[in-house]
């Protein structure tokens, strides 16, 4: 079975200086992934590593500078503004803050409505009256719909938000950190929301977030990006307990205890980040890892296998487990969220 939506070498390059500059800030650097009906796919790394870009780029609300983005077979990128006018009710995004992602002078039922009277898939009066029911669906107040933003709480706004993607009926859905903003109890409520809905609708979620616990619970795959690119990925599982890129370990050893008594083994990891201005071959990581080799920075490395289905953007990893020895120390640790707790 073809996957919902699939990701092939997106570049996002953006000029810097002058118009006749030939400098580029390499926010994307030959991203490639796909995400299957019902799966669910987590982006994770630091701040500026090019999550939020590449999210914007596969829904083209941002032009790639190269590479191609496949929705149900249908190429995104190549679309014209008519096609992909008509395309976009099959791919929807869920935003980090929910106030920031509505229109304070609009109210509510008419917001929800609003992607369906413009894909043209309902008249202005049946969108609103569809709107209004799903809207009770999402276990919001009966009179939600006639509402202002202003007039709801955080909670109940990201379920608005949920609302306003999910009722064009879309093949893919783009979570940028949608529970970021709330409190933990109103987090387990959206997260156990995300799930339920995608049982029913079959959805392909590509979700970005820093908090790795809720990745945990949610994930069906995890992507580690590291300035502007892919340096691991594979099954969930696998990553946390056995992550074989370096930036995997150090990400994971900073993620914060479940108890004040529980202690983790630190990696650190020291020395100047590579600019992402013109960067040079090699690896990204190479003047900060501490496993470093002076070939590192000789040539770029591909993403090799090292298992089936994980990933792995590193040449000595590469090289170990090409002599049969590749078998990095777990963790020891797993992601604790329980979103009944």
């Amino acid at each position: 079975m073809p996957p919902v939506v699939e990701v092939r070498d997106l570049r996002k390059l953006y000029r810097i200086g002058h118009a006749f500059s030939r400098d580029y800030v390499h926010a994307v650097d030959g991203v490639s992934f796909a995400i299957a009906s019902g799966e669910t796919l987590a982006l994770v790394g630091e701040s500026g590593s090019g999550k939020s870009t590449v999210a914007r780029t596969v829904l083209r609300l941002e032009a790639p500078t190269a590479g191609e983005t496949i929705l149900d077979g249908t190429s995104v990128t190549r679309a014209s503004e008519h096609a992909l006018r008509r395309m976009r009710a099959r791919m929807q995004m869920v935003f980090q803050d929910p106030y920031d992602a509505l229109n304070p002078r609009m109210r509510i039922g008419e917001q929800v409505a609003e992607p369906l009277w413009l894909s043209g898939k309902s008249s202005r009066r049946d969108a609103l009256h569809q709107a209004r029911e799903f809207l009770r669906g999402l276990h919001l107040p009966a009179d939600a719909d006639r509402r202002y933003p202003h007039q709801l709480s955080g909670g109940q706004l990201q379920r608005v938000g949920i609302a306003r993607a999910l009722v064009t009926e879309p093949s893919l859905v783009i979570l940028d950190e949608p529970t970021s903003a709330l409190d933990v109890s109103v987090q387990a409520q959206i997260i156990n929301l995300l799930v339920d809905l995608q049982a029913q609708r079959s959805l392909a979620y590509l979700f970005i977030s820093h908090d790795l616990h809720v990745v945990g619970y949610l994930a069906d795959r995890v992507a580690v990006m590291y300035l502007g690119q892919i340096i691991e990925l594979g099954p969930t599982a696998a990553i946390f307990e056995r992550p074989g890129h370096p930036y995997t370990r150090a990400l994971i050893s900073a993620a914060p205890v479940d108890h004040p008594r529980e202690r983790r083994q630190r990696i650190m990891l020291s020395g100047e980040p590579t600019s992402p201005i013109n960067p040079k071959p090699g690896c990204r990581l190479a003047t900060r890892c501490p496993f470093a080799l002076p070939r590192c920075v000789e040539r770029d490395i591909d993403l090799t296998e090292v298992l089936p289905g994980h990933t792995v953007r590193c040449r000595r990893f590469a090289e170990e487990h090409q002599d049969g020895v590749w078998n990095p120390a777990p963790t020891g640790w797993k992601p604790g969220f329980d979103p009944a707790a």
